[in-house]
């Protein structure tokens, strides 16, 4: 964990503040940081907090940074703002790829009252202009099912355009695969439109027919789950005018990706390519025990032996069926089949899907010069930049999806 500098005050005071754009203090004292000069800290601090910290706590932060994340890479610019008639400066260092807040708040006789060093909330989302891409509302139809989505094209386009079609991980999910305030569907969607992508989304079956599943699952399993509806979808994406039919491609994410190979096996369209984002390559079992044993074990101190009790408890309350064929599934020897172009992303902060999945999937397509993995180190199971590995917690932060996986994604599409 990071070691923070933080001395948070309850303050209010009238005070008189410096020049907006005179950051000559701020840039002081985050020398003495740099330079490890705990002492000259000190010193500034105002005299009420003296007695609260040593001017040791101040002496290695940089260096302990520095050795934990990497050099100082980069440095944003400052900002202020007051906060309670006192003044808060800002400016964002990235520590090789982490990207941490220094914050420095003082008084109007230059005193520290607050230092700090945290991770850093992440740069606003590159949101896609509203003009630079249109929806409209689509069915996708698969004998008694029927899933509202959305067809997202891009504003400026001419001609036909390729169409990527978004298959959603496990779980009753929406067509923005919302989790939190994180919408990584809808936002994939608006960006690539930006690149002159277009993609399809919809609603799963576990979304829309949920507390009557019975009526549209003859048997429950990965197929009637995820893959039948994504034939239908990728049918359905084929038949849309704007669409470039030479040019249709699956996007898988967590379970969609581990099933897009088989998805795309059985589609009836010819696709150009498949994305993978995120995909279990290892058996369900194993993947659910070990995503158990970082939760309960590593996370939350608990013993081995408790985890995989959990882990035993989750498997049972699946429907025989769907255990079977999931025990059943092989991804990688299903991808190894496919003549298609694939890529293949993976983030390292994801707990979820891990450098093992990554690596049979590497092993099982090695050799082939038509596809391509991306390893993001810094990146989580919705391919978002964290500062270090996710937990649950993290779902529920309002984070941009990684600019460098956005980009990957649309090259591979354009280039077919």
């Amino acid at each position: 964990m990071l070691r923070s500098l933080l001395l948070r005050l309850c303050l209010a005071a009238l005070c008189l503040p410096a020049a907006a754009d005179d950051f000559t203090f701020a840039g002081r004292v985050l020398d003495f940081v740099k330079a490890g000069r705990g002492d000259s800290i000190y010193s500034l601090l105002h005299p009420s907090l003296q007695g609260k910290v040593s001017a040791e706590a101040f002496a290695g932060v940089f260096a302990q940074l520095s050795a934990q994340f990497g050099p100082l890479a980069d440095e944003g610019e400052w900002a202020t703002e007051q906060v309670q008639g006192y003044r808060k400066d800002t400016r964002r260092l990235t520590f090789g790829q982490t990207p941490l807040l220094f914050t420095l708040i003082s008084d109007s006789t230059r005193h520290i009252m607050a230092l700090t060093l945290t991770p850093a909330p992440a740069e606003p989302a590159p949101e896609a202009q509203a003009d630079s891409f249109t929806e409209r509302e689509v069915t996708v139809e698969n004998g008694p099912v029927r899933l509202p989505g959305t067809l997202c094209l891009p504003a400026a386009a001419r001609g036909r355009v390729p169409v990527v079609v978004l298959v959603h991980g496990s779980g009753p999910n929406d067509r923005d695969e919302t989790l939190g305030p994180n919408k990584p569907f809808r936002e994939l969607a608006h960006r690539l439109a930006a690149r002159g992508v277009a993609t399809l989304r919809y609603d799963k079956r576990t979304y829309v027919y949920a507390g009557r599943l019975a009526s549209v699952f003859p048997e429950m399993n990965y197929n009637t789950e995820t893959v039948d509806d994504a034939v239908a979808a990728l049918r359905l994406a084929a038949a849309q005018p704007e669409a470039d039919t030479a040019r249709i491609f699956v996007l898988g994410h967590s379970l969609g990706g581990a099933l897009a190979p088989r998805i795309a096996r059985r589609s009836a369209v010819p696709l150009a390519g498949v994305v993978v984002m995120a995909g279990m390559a290892r058996p369900m079992d194993e993947a659910i025990r070990e995503q158990m044993r970082y939760l309960v074990h590593d996370v939350k101190g608990m013993s081995c032996a408790e985890a995989d009790s959990i882990s035993r408890e989750i498997l049972s309350a699946l429907p025989d069926s769907y255990l079977q064929a999931a025990r059943r599934y092989d991804g990688p020897a299903e991808a190894r089949g496919l003549r298609l172009p694939m890529l293949f992303l993976q983030g390292g902060h994801d707990y979820q899907v891990t450098r093992a999945d990554f690596d049979r999937w590497q092993e099982a397509l090695k050799g082939r010069p038509d596809v391509r993995f991306v390893w993001l180190p810094a990146c989580d199971h919705l391919l978002r930049q964290l500062p270090a590995m996710a937990v649950p917690e993290d779902y529920f932060r309002a984070l941009p999806m990684s600019e460098e996986a956005i980009a990957a994604v649309a090259a591979f599409v354009k280039s077919r």
